[in-house]
């Protein structure tokens, strides 16, 4: 049975829909505007048995590589924390520039588990990194939360025919989706999030962060940055730096072209037209600082996402 139609039988749905509305979208936070803007990359999977239990390796500085664990127990080390054991229905998500070690637990049966890593490469995912701790350990995943997961690789692998003209978009937005969900169960078990999201440097520059996020074309100043926070400029400046390791114009700067990307990528768009919704003057200025970022000239980098589409 499919999870709709499980959703559609339970006695607990209907009760939830008789008592009145809900609100789908609540009110938006730091971390949903970091998450809501999230962009995959690229992604990879891979599942593992006994033999191949034995790994390490280090996670890249724009990358989450996490593991899921199918069967036995494997131990799993990090740079400068203690190392953890696990075993079916925990899930490990590793952040940025991370050393990691997986062996195989002796004597406690076959092994299976399953790595896939996300690689994230915008402004909000680079902020998100800094906010999360290095290791995220989710013990014991319910029924309920491992058959979300899988219902979205079944549905990645089974698109029906009329999708496939746009799965690679698809694809990326469930992965997305997946990847949102982990972060969620995990911020869900553990609440020493909160209190760091809760910090005054974050929550005083956070309605800066929202406008910025929300309309980068805009002709942003840093003293309009500070006067949104009630701040002065200076302190502004260097409550910004604190928490996002970036002067707020250097900020500015990539995500303007982080979203100049993702539509020379998945839009058909004239150039001149991305360019003024990008908040550059001129087409020169914004093909100059384009290049200057991704070391190709936007139009070359359509082009290649084309031929890799088709």
């Amino acid at each position: 049975m499919s999870a709709i139609g499980d959703l559609a039988r339970d006695p607990e749905s209907d009760r939830l829909a008789e008592d009145g509305e809900a609100a789908l979208i609540p009110d938006t936070t730091v971390i949903s505007d970091l998450i809501e803007e999230l962009r995959l990359e690229r992604t990879s999977f891979g599942i593992f048995r006994d033999e191949n239990i034995s790994k390490d390796g280090r996670s890249e500085a724009n990358e989450l590589v996490g593991f899921f664990f199918l069967k036995g127990n494997v131990r799993l080390s990090f740079d400068g924390q203690d190392p953890i054991v696990a075993s079916k229905s925990d899930y490990v998500l590793i952040g940025r520039n991370t050393r990691y070690a997986l062996r195989k637990v002796r004597d406690k049966g076959p092994c299976a588990m399953g790595r896939v890593a996300f690689q994230l490469g915008n402004s909000p995912a680079r902020l998100l990194f800094r906010l999360l701790p290095k290791v995220m350990f989710i013990r014991a995943m319910s029924d309920e939360e491992l058959r979300w997961h899988t219902e979205l690789e079944r549905l990645i692998a089974n698109q029906p025919p009329s999708a496939q003209a746009v799965s690679a978009s698809i694809n990326r937005r469930m992965i997305e989706a997946s990847l949102i969900g982990l972060i969620q169960t995990w911020l869900d078990r553990d609440q020493s999030l909160t209190d760091r999201l809760n910090s005054p440097n974050i929550a005083w520059i956070y309605p800066a962060l929202h406008e910025l996020h929300q309309t980068p074309e805009k002709r942003w100043t840093v003293e309009d940055l500070a006067q949104l926070c009630g701040m002065s400029r200076s302190s502004f400046a260097a409550r910004f730096v604190n928490v996002t390791g970036e002067t707020p114009s250097r900020y500015l700067t990539i995500l303007r072209l982080d979203k100049a990307r993702e539509l020379v990528r998945t839009s058909r768009l004239p150039m001149s037209v991305i360019s003024q919704r990008t908040g550059y003057g001129s087409d020169m200025a914004f093909i100059r600082a384009f290049k200057r970022r991704f070391g190709t000239t936007p139009g070359r980098m359509r082009i290649t996402a084309q031929a890799k589409d088709d």
